[in-house]
């Protein structure tokens, strides 16, 4: 959970077309999209890191291992048509 945390935090400061960060032809197309896509992705792994040290003592300790990787997985998965979706917002803007 610490490192989701650090990663969340991190990954808002992600340069543009860096290395490290979530890629996809969306972000890449375009430094707004690359920055906002980061941001909601660095909160949602910030938020989910804190929901899920309570969930941890609720949950059994058999599937308590897999809640922050589901977590992670979940933000990752969102992040993609959040950055599509701000990719045909600005795209209507500019028309």
């Amino acid at each position: 959970v610490l490192f989701f945390l650090v990663m969340g935090n991190y990954i808002v400061t992600a340069p543009f077309e860096g290395r490290i960060g979530f890629r996809n032809k969306w972000t890449l197309s375009d430094p707004v999209i690359w920055s906002r896509t980061h941001r909601f992705l660095g909160r949602g792994l910030v938020f989910g890191a804190l929901l899920t040290v309570p969930l941890m003592s609720i949950v059994p300790s058999d599937y308590a291992f897999y809640l922050p990787i589901l977590m992670a997985v979940m933000f990752k998965v969102s992040a993609s048509p959040y950055a599509r979706s701000l990719s045909q917002r600005l795209a209507l803007r500019n028309t």
